[in-house]
Parts: structure tokens; C-alpha cells; sequence
């Protein structure tokens, strides 16, 4: 979910290996130290939600109705995508689009397309602690955060029952990152981290 510490993550594991991709959304003032997210992913992700007359924001379709409006060349496309986001010679590379939550199936494919083995990592953070977040950055109310909140859980769970990953608080990596960074590297069984 948007605002549970995802940067914070995915920069920690940047800082033990991970490579990051070249066209890096550019830090602001809601997220000072940056995003640590690829532009292109993120475009992408937009883009296919804007075919599905949805957003990041109201993602809410049933079932698969928003994997079914995805373009038949999706996988190849979103394989392309990280080719030229990342480039080549990487042997781990961090992606990191809260979105992708939502096409998770296409995404692993592309990664698999594009050479990689995903693996997934999933943070959460404290429901009320994001729709504060949310509140001042997007001027969300508590009711409308909260939905939001729960549909990207939903859909990481979602994933998480399908392909495993390790799962791993915001709290816990704000209290002792060095623990969460052995058992994530543990978990998934990095060993370049």
C-alpha cells in the first residue's frame, strides 16, 4: 500500500545490493529522500489503470475485471519496460511501484520475460498511520484511506497465498532495519544482500 514505507524499504535494499533502475521518480516533499521507484513502471501501471477507467487511488474491480483489460502484448510490453529501466549486467534489482500490486500476474511474468526470478517482499504498516499520511498528502478522509488501505492488503494477500515472499512491518524496520534486512534476506533467499 502507497505510504507503508515502501521507499524506506526499497531503499534499504538498495543500500545492501538491490540495484535500482536509471529514470528514478524524483523525490518531493512528501517523500524528501525519494521514491526509489522507476517512472516508467509507474507510467505503465497508470496507464493500464487509466484503460480500466480506474486509478492508483480507486482501483476497485472485482475479481479479475482489471487483469481483462489489460493489452494482449502486456507481458512483453512491462518486460520491455524494466529492460530499459534497468539495463542489463544487474543480478538483483529492487522494483518498486505500490501499482503493481494490482497486476501481479504480469508483472512476474515480465521479470521472468526479462530474465529475472521474482520474489516477493510485502510492508504494512498501521491502517491508522496511512490515512494520516494519506490526509496530508492527498487530503484523503479516514473512511476513504481506510478502504484503500484494505483493497491493496487484499490484493497483497492475494498474492502473497499464490507465490509466498517474506512480509515484514514498517515498525519493525524503523526500530531494528538490520533484523528486518536478515530476515528478508533470509526469506528470500538473497544472497547479494
Amino acid at each position: 500500500m502507497h505510504r507503508s514505507g515502501t521507499s524506506a524499504l526499497t531503499r534499504e535494499l538498495n543500500l545492501l545490493g538491490a540495484d535500482l533502475p536509471d529514470d528514478l521518480m524524483p523525490a518531493n516533499a512528501y517523500n524528501k529522500s525519494g521514491y526509489w521507484e522507476p517512472s516508467a513502471v509507474v507510467a505503465l501501471n497508470d496507464a493500464w489503470l487509466e484503460k480500466a477507467d480506474s486509478a492508483w487511488d480507486a482501483p476497485f474491480l472485482q475479481g479479475g475485471a482489471l487483469d481483462a483489460t489489460l493489452p494482449r502484448t502486456a507481458v512483453k510490453t512491462a518486460a520491455d519496460t524494466l529492460k530499459s529501466a534497468y539495463g542489463e549486467g544487474h543480478e538483483l534489482i529492487a522494483v518498486k511501484d505500490p501499482r503493481c500490486t494490482l497486476f501481479v500476474p504480469t508483472w512476474r511474468q515480465a521479470l521472468e520475460q526479462a530474465g529475472y526470478t521474482p520474489a516477493q517482499l510485502l510492508i504494512h504498516r498501521d491502517p491508522a498511520e496511512v490515512a494520516q499520511s494519506l490526509a496530508h498528502r492527498d487530503r484523503f478522509t479516514a473512511d476513504e484511506a481506510g478502504l484503500l488501505w484494505a483493497w491493496y492488503c487484499l490484493k497483497s494477500l492475494e498474492a502473497y497465498k499464490d507465490h509466498g515472499g517474506v512480509v515484514v512491518s514498517y515498525s519493525a524496520l524503523r526500530q531494528d532495519w538490520r533484523s528486518v534486512m536478515t530476515r528478508v534476506r533470509e526469506g528470500l533467499g538473497l544472497q547479494a544482500l
